[in-house]
Protein backbone atom coordinates (compact mmCIF):
# COMPACT_ATOMS: atom_id res chain seq x y z
CA UNK A 1 0.00 0.00 0.00
CA UNK A 2 1.39 3.26 -0.60
CA UNK A 3 -0.24 4.98 1.87
CA UNK A 4 -1.00 2.65 5.16
CA UNK A 5 -4.38 4.94 5.94
CA UNK A 6 -5.91 3.39 2.65
CA UNK A 7 -6.30 -0.47 4.92
CA UNK A 8 -9.56 -0.59 4.55
CA UNK A 9 -10.04 0.07 0.95
CA UNK A 10 -7.89 -3.40 0.72
CA UNK A 11 -10.11 -4.86 2.97
CA UNK A 12 -13.25 -3.84 0.63
CA UNK A 13 -10.67 -4.98 -2.40
CA UNK A 14 -10.60 -8.30 -0.58
CA UNK A 15 -14.01 -8.51 0.17
CA UNK A 16 -15.31 -7.39 -3.50
CA UNK A 17 -12.94 -10.27 -4.78
CA UNK A 18 -14.57 -13.14 -2.06
CA UNK A 19 -17.82 -12.27 -3.05
CA UNK A 20 -17.21 -12.75 -6.44
CA UNK A 21 -15.92 -16.01 -6.02
CA UNK A 22 -18.58 -17.22 -3.98
CA UNK A 23 -21.35 -16.11 -6.67
CA UNK A 24 -19.56 -15.80 -9.81
CA UNK A 25 -22.87 -15.28 -11.92
CA UNK A 26 -23.84 -11.83 -10.08
CA UNK A 27 -23.65 -8.64 -11.78
CA UNK A 28 -21.24 -6.36 -10.41
CA UNK A 29 -23.77 -3.97 -9.36
CA UNK A 30 -25.15 -6.99 -6.86
CA UNK A 31 -21.47 -7.86 -5.47
CA UNK A 32 -20.54 -4.66 -4.87
CA UNK A 33 -24.05 -4.65 -2.92
CA UNK A 34 -23.45 -7.85 -1.43
CA UNK A 35 -19.95 -6.68 -0.73
CA UNK A 36 -20.92 -3.54 1.37
CA UNK A 37 -18.70 -2.00 -1.00
CA UNK A 38 -20.34 1.98 -0.13
CA UNK A 39 -22.05 3.27 2.64
CA UNK A 40 -23.59 5.72 0.25
CA UNK A 41 -25.36 3.18 -2.02
CA UNK A 42 -26.31 0.39 0.44
CA UNK A 43 -29.10 2.34 1.66
CA UNK A 44 -31.11 2.12 -1.41
CA UNK A 45 -34.35 2.82 0.74
CA UNK A 46 -33.90 6.44 2.19
CA UNK A 47 -31.92 7.30 -1.29
CA UNK A 48 -35.54 6.65 -3.21
CA UNK A 49 -37.08 8.79 -0.91
CA UNK A 50 -35.59 11.89 -2.87
CA UNK A 51 -37.14 13.21 -5.86
CA UNK A 52 -34.35 12.92 -7.45
CA UNK A 53 -33.51 9.46 -7.08
CA UNK A 54 -32.36 7.30 -9.80
CA UNK A 55 -31.77 3.75 -9.33
CA UNK A 56 -30.01 3.02 -13.04
CA UNK A 57 -27.03 5.67 -12.17
CA UNK A 58 -26.95 4.07 -8.59
CA UNK A 59 -26.21 0.71 -10.25
CA UNK A 60 -24.25 2.13 -12.56
CA UNK A 61 -21.86 3.87 -10.53
CA UNK A 62 -21.51 1.05 -8.00
CA UNK A 63 -21.06 -1.43 -11.12
CA UNK A 64 -17.70 1.01 -11.75
CA UNK A 65 -16.65 1.40 -8.37
CA UNK A 66 -16.87 -2.62 -8.09
CA UNK A 67 -14.95 -3.24 -11.35
CA UNK A 68 -12.57 -0.89 -10.15
CA UNK A 69 -12.15 -2.90 -6.78
CA UNK A 70 -12.07 -6.17 -8.84
CA UNK A 71 -9.30 -5.20 -11.01
CA UNK A 72 -7.13 -3.26 -7.72
CA UNK A 73 -7.43 -6.83 -5.38
CA UNK A 74 -6.91 -8.66 -8.67
CA UNK A 75 -3.26 -6.91 -8.95
CA UNK A 76 -2.47 -6.90 -5.82
CA UNK A 77 -2.81 -10.47 -5.66
CA UNK A 78 -0.73 -10.47 -9.29
CA UNK A 79 2.10 -8.44 -7.71
CA UNK A 80 1.96 -10.00 -4.02
CA UNK A 81 2.78 -13.67 -5.85
CA UNK A 82 5.64 -12.14 -7.31
CA UNK A 83 6.85 -10.56 -4.50
CA UNK A 84 5.63 -6.73 -4.72
CA UNK A 85 3.43 -5.97 -2.09
CA UNK A 86 1.08 -4.38 -1.18
CA UNK A 87 1.15 -2.47 -5.17
CA UNK A 88 -2.09 -2.31 -7.68
CA UNK A 89 -0.53 -1.63 -10.60
CA UNK A 90 -1.01 -3.04 -13.57
CA UNK A 91 0.71 -6.33 -13.84
CA UNK A 92 2.13 -7.08 -17.35
CA UNK A 93 2.21 -11.13 -17.11
CA UNK A 94 -1.65 -11.27 -14.96
CA UNK A 95 -3.23 -14.34 -15.16
CA UNK A 96 -6.97 -14.24 -15.39
CA UNK A 97 -8.78 -15.01 -12.26
CA UNK A 98 -9.98 -18.51 -11.82
CA UNK A 99 -12.88 -17.65 -9.40
CA UNK A 100 -13.91 -21.15 -9.14
CA UNK A 101 -10.12 -22.43 -7.66
CA UNK A 102 -10.55 -19.07 -5.55
CA UNK A 103 -13.68 -19.53 -4.20
CA UNK A 104 -12.51 -23.50 -3.40
CA UNK A 105 -9.22 -22.08 -1.76
CA UNK A 106 -10.52 -19.26 0.70
CA UNK A 107 -13.15 -22.32 1.73
CA UNK A 108 -10.05 -24.72 2.36
CA UNK A 109 -8.56 -22.01 4.47
CA UNK A 110 -11.45 -21.19 6.42
CA UNK A 111 -12.15 -24.83 7.27
CA UNK A 112 -8.47 -25.22 8.57
CA UNK A 113 -8.56 -21.98 10.52
CA UNK A 114 -11.65 -23.44 12.14
CA UNK A 115 -10.80 -26.37 12.97
CA UNK A 116 -7.56 -25.42 15.04
CA UNK A 117 -9.12 -23.13 17.17
CA UNK A 118 -9.90 -24.26 20.54
CA UNK A 119 -13.04 -25.13 21.45
CA UNK A 120 -14.58 -22.79 24.40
Amino acid sequence: MENPGHFSVEINNMRVMMVKAANPDMTLWQIGVKAKLSRTFSNQEARSQHRTYDQADDRKQLKELTSRALSRGHMIAENAARGVFPLFAKCPHAMPMDWNETYQRSMRARTIVRSKREPV
